[in-house]
């Protein structure tokens, strides 16, 4: 992690992302932090690698209605350029708001997802 940024190696703090070390190089306030833990990380792909198999297959099977998410401020429609195929009207259908959960939380939950994938 340090090769990618040479602030966090310098200064145990990084300017781009939000991310700073311990003295014994392990991620501080990890709940907190923009970064993972190798197995987090691993985690985290195992679930995209699964969501995104599912969704190809709802394409496939003809399932493909709009369903954006917000969080905070921010909604995927604003920087969206598939507004004028997708028809989405914001005012009518709102977003659907993801929760504010923290990391951990979400990471928590896709190991869950993954476990229960598994046992089915």
């Amino acid at each position: 992690h340090q090769a990618f940024d040479t602030q966090l190696a310098e200064n145990r703090r990084s300017e781009a992302f939000k991310v700073s070390l311990r003295q014994d190089g392990q991620l501080a306030d990890p709940n907190h932090s923009d970064a993972l833990q190798p197995e987090q990380f691993q985690l985290l792909l195992q679930w995209v690698r699964r969501k995104v198999g599912q969704l190809c297959d709802q394409m496939l099977d003809g399932q493909i209605a709009p369903n954006p998410r917000r969080a905070r401020n921010f909604s995927a429609c604003t920087y969206c350029p598939y507004g004028p195929v997708c028809r989405f009207d914001p005012v009518d259908n709102r977003p659907v708001t993801l929760d504010k959960r923290k990391k951990l939380e979400w990471l928590r939950q896709m190991e869950q997802e993954l476990a229960a994938a598994r046992n089915d």
